[in-house]
């Protein structure tokens, strides 16, 4: 076990590097040998990691693809052919909870003010990452309101529970016309 004087010491932020960052199949895992109790000690919640243990376990990797494909077909209808309301009717729970300050919980909540941002044929949304492991599930994507919109840059994260999404955060970055790194956010 790791004390808060160690994570001192040698700095929290290299921590926070190993638990933080999503790979390209999977949100944090903590490093070999890590504890709930490094965790805790940074100040992470319970349940925010997955130790290497859990993420092999029979029953993790089985829900894991569970919920896989089910994302995998919400964001195909959602994202891909833009019917909302028969993604969300399939795989969203009734009193989804929603963590987006202009949207209300509830999945009609989210359909209705996802219908109008995402109506008209101009809108582009470009999936650029899918990463799904145990019950969270991450779109990253660019979308525009057309060709003369820069657009915005998303981070969509779900919570999903047998299959249905229960719960939802997002961060969102508007496409600046120049970069430092020269990189588009996409």
């Amino acid at each position: 076990m790791v004390s808060r004087e160690i994570l001192r010491t040698r700095g929290v932020s290299a921590v926070f590097a190993v638990l933080l960052p999503m790979g390209a199949a999977a949100l944090p895992v903590a490093p070999e040998g890590a504890s709930r109790e490094t965790v805790a000690a940074v100040g992470a919640p319970v349940g925010a990691f997955t130790t290497p243990e859990e993420a092999a376990a029979p029953a993790y990797l089985a829900r894991t693809a569970r919920n896989r494909a089910a994302f995998l077909d919400f964001v195909r209808l959602y994202y891909g052919e833009r019917k909302v309301r028969e993604a969300f009717d399939r795989y969203v729970a009734v009193d989804y909870q929603q963590h987006n300050p202009n949207i209300a919980d509830g999945r009609e909540a989210a359909v209705a003010w996802l219908l109008k941002m995402t109506t008209g044929s101009t809108v582009r949304m470009n999936i650029r990452r899918i990463t799904v492991d145990g019950d969270y599930a991450v779109v990253h994507l660019h979308a525009s309101q057309g060709p003369s919109d820069p657009g915005h840059v998303i981070m969509n994260l779900f919570r999903l529970q047998n299959g249905i999404i229960m719960e939802h955060w997002d961060v969102t970055q508007s496409v600046p016309a120049t970069t430092a790194s020269g990189r588009p956010l996409g």
